[in-house]
């Protein structure tokens, strides 16, 4: 994980141009969080946008998440009732469609959501973690970990299987991944393989991580004989097919 000062650290993860927004009208941001205070009236979990309002999921002063997206002319946002508390570990999920509109979720509970329709905005910026240079003061306080952000949007069922390990990066709809592993360096990596590394300003590293499992690998061909239905992603391993084995042709007895 990741430890913000909340005074000018950040995480820069590349032009959004690179996420495939374009291209469709869903998005979904998963983010572990862990405040240790409120040094400003909006700390950012993610910013972007050159005004800083065209992606934004945040902690308002009163610890409530809000999350702005931009999607045709519509520039409202959602808050959830439920307030967090500091210190303590929490799964943020940010969702959008034309077709569910702007949802909010906490632990895998739905907390908030609209009915806003349209095309995602451009989101004419880098996207940023833990801040939102563009708009001051916006700095997160406290640890980060297990960020992703996906070019589809999730269902709720969908967040609770993925929420509580760590993604295998072959996720479909995956458009950038960091699961804050390193433990020292100045670079986050992109275990989605889309290239969205990210760059670290001040942010320091932390032993304090979110209480993930690691994914499970394994075959994940329902043909094979020892396909694993717990796997999320395929080591190659598959064997035992039907059609494996000592085989032999019977020409008969007759000339």
């Amino acid at each position: 994980s990741l430890s913000f000062d909340g005074v000018d650290d950040y995480v820069n993860v590349g032009s959004a141009d690179n996420f495939g927004f374009e291209t469709t009208d869903e998005l979904t941001i998963f983010a572990w969080i862990k405040a240790d205070q409120i040094p400003n009236m909006y700390p950012h979990i993610i910013g972007a946008g050159s005004d800083g309002r065209k992606l934004q999921l945040w902690m308002f002063e009163n610890r409530k998440i809000e999350f702005r997206l931009v999607v045709g002319s519509n520039m409202a946002w959602v808050t959830t009732p439920s307030t967090l508390e500091l210190d303590q570990w929490y799964h943020i999920a940010a969702t959008y469609s034309s077709e569910t509109g702007r949802s909010i979720y906490i632990n895998g509970d739905l907390e908030a959501s609209d009915a806003a329709t349209g095309e995602i905005g451009v989101i004419d910026s880098d996207i940023y973690i833990g801040s939102n240079p563009f708009l001051t003061p916006r700095e997160f306080s406290g640890i980060i970990d297990e960020v992703s952000i996906w070019n589809v949007a999730m269902d709720q069922g969908q967040i609770q299987d993925q929420m509580n390990q760590e993604l295998s990066g072959q996720e479909q709809g995956l458009a950038g991944y960091w699961n804050f592993n390193e433990g020292e360096g100045p670079d986050l990596t992109d275990l989605g393989g889309n290239g969205n590394h990210g760059e670290i300003y001040g942010a320091t590293w932390s032993g304090d991580a979110a209480p993930v499992e690691p994914p499970v690998y394994g075959c994940t061909d329902s043909d094979a004989g020892n396909f694993n239905t717990d796997a999320v992603a395929d080591d190659g391993s598959c064997t035992d097919y039907p059609q494996d084995g000592n085989h032999s042709l019977d020409f008969g007895g007759d000339a």
